[in-house]
């Protein structure tokens, strides 16, 4: 028979690669079977919801088989602690599904290959090999020799298994089954009790193929995976082999699988790390599948992008600027969905508040017939262009004429915080905010090349909009205000 050519398989009779239980473990994966029940009719839309939510909490190896009876869907997922603890939130969240029910698996035994033995060390001896393979084995394209040697040297160390095809004379219409085996009430586990049940097991090689025990804890102490060859033989089997069970005292619950062309699959995920505390909450403000993204940058990078979000977070988030400083950190996880140039467009607004509060804080403070004169006169004076009319000024025109008029003691640096902020110097008054508006206004944001400038050098490049954007929070609020009492005042006036 040919060695397959993957981990993963859509057909019951492929065969398929399977990384040992050890692999897994090593990289703190592990395994869970997650009963679900439908709470609608929907089954094609519940089964892409839950590829989604796998897939968003980016977990590699699962399978999704659909259930006769009771529970409509079977989950099997190999995971970290926090991916686990994402897909449960997903799930749990998920409008389609009603009930859920786990097994965490503790111990696995094959019947078909024998499980590794190997100990850490041993492991991590060969983890090079380990990775070769499953760049290899997982890619989509392949553009290189197969790594015949090191495959060979997985399978000695039995830390790569050949889960086996099954051939149509044999098995005409296969067909996968899950036994459920929990203890009586009455009844508890005794020393050799899963030696005794694979024992059982093993004298069913004829009549049940495949066959994988699993030990753990939740909705059952034992699962058995197994395939029958025909429908008809379902029922025998279970018959036969309950009754083998019965002085073990474990009493069985079957799910049969309906979709012989589920997918299935063993990817290992090597370059996942579980996200700290600050990218964790980050994955769950983002939402969609953040969390993937995250766990799929590099190292220095995560640390780049947890450091800024933990220094601004406190100061953006809940505040006019927080969709903007979302969709930044979302377009340098690469989501595909954001455009630098549409995050950047928050300056633009800028600009219109800082004039706004200008001209008011200027006609209010300088005279109401001589404020335009007062104000294009300290501009003349200290060489500012307006860019236009008192009114109609630019941004830049419009802070640095604050400023003038602050240094001649026109206005009050007090004035101007009640108008642009306590922070209006720092924040909004460096030459690197009217160099932002330049660049958005002339769309340079937009454009692929500068893209990619502002991406090389993202913690600077972000951390200097961020700055600005904490200007833009004091501004807004305070524009914000004003209209407020424009508002109540035009009520009054009407009363």
């Amino acid at each position: 028979m040919s060695s397959p050519r993957s981990f993963q398989a859509t057909n019951i009779r492929d065969a398929r690669y399977v990384w040992d239980p050890a692999v897994h473990a090593h990289l703190r994966e592990h395994c869970s079977y997650i009963l679900v029940r439908l709470a609608s009719t929907d089954l094609r839309g519940a089964e892409r919801s839950l590829s989604a939510h796998l897939q968003r909490a980016g977990i590699r190896a699962y399978c999704t088989y659909v259930l006769y009876g009771y529970y409509d869907f079977l989950i099997r997922a190999w995971m970290t602690p926090q991916k686990r603890e994402q897909l449960i939130q997903q799930v749990t969240r998920d409008k389609h599904l009603d009930t859920l029910d786990e097994f965490r698996v503790d111990a696995a035994h094959f019947t078909w290959s024998p499980v590794s033995m190997l100990g850490r060390k041993s492991l991590e001896r060969l983890m090079e090999e380990i990775g070769e393979v499953a760049e290899y084995l997982q890619a989509s394209s392949r553009d290189v020799p197969e790594p015949t040697k090191a495959i060979e040297e997985l399978k000695e160390a039995q830390l790569l298994h050949v889960l086996p095809g099954l051939n149509s004379d044999k098995f005409p219409d296969p067909v996968k089954v899950y036994i459920a085996l929990n203890r009586t009430t009455a009844e508890k586990s005794f020393g050799d009790e899963r030696d005794r049940l694979i024992a059982y097991i093993a004298e069913f090689s004829g009549e049940l193929f495949n066959v994988s025990v699993y030990e753990g804890a939740g909705f059952a102490q034992y699962l058995i995976k197994g395939v029958v060859p025909t429908y008809g033989d379902v029922l025998p089997t279970l018959s036969n082999l309950t009754e083998r069970l019965e002085p073990l005292k474990l009493r069985t619950s079957t799910y049969l699988i309906a979709n012989g062309d589920a997918y299935e699959s063993d990817h290992i995920d090597l370059g996942w790390e579980d996200l700290d505390l600050s990218l964790s909450r980050l994955a769950e403000l983002l939402g969609g599948e953040a969390s993937r993204r995250l766990g799929a940058l590099d190292k220095p990078t995560r640390q780049v992008v947890s450091r800024v979000f933990d220094t601004y977070s406190r100061d953006l988030l809940a505040t006019s600027f927080e969709k903007y400083f979302l969709d930044l950190l979302r377009h340098r996880i690469g989501d595909p969905e954001v455009i630098l140039g549409e995050s950047m467009s928050w300056v633009i607004r800028l600009e219109l508040y800082v004039r706004e509060m200008s001209v008011r804080l200027w006609s209010s403070t300088l005279g109401k017939k001589t404020w335009r004169d007062r104000v294009q006169a300290a501009a003349d004076k200290s060489g500012i262009p307006l860019g236009g009319p008192p009114e109609a000024c630019t941004l830049k025109g419009a802070l640095r004429v604050t400023a003038a008029l602050v240094q001649a003691g026109e206005l009050s640096a007090h004035q101007v915080s009640q108008s642009l902020g306590e922070h209006w110097r720092e924040r909004l008054l460096p030459n690197e905010v009217s160099e932002l508006r330049n660049r958005v206004a002339h769309g340079e944001f937009f454009r692929q090349d500068y893209e990619q400038e502002f991406l090389k050098d993202w913690d600077r490049n972000v951390r200097e909009v961020l700055e600005i954007g904490r200007g833009y929070v004091d501004v807004s609020d305070l524009y914000s205000q004003a209209m407020a009492r424009n508002s109540m005042s035009a009520v009054e006036g009407d009363m």
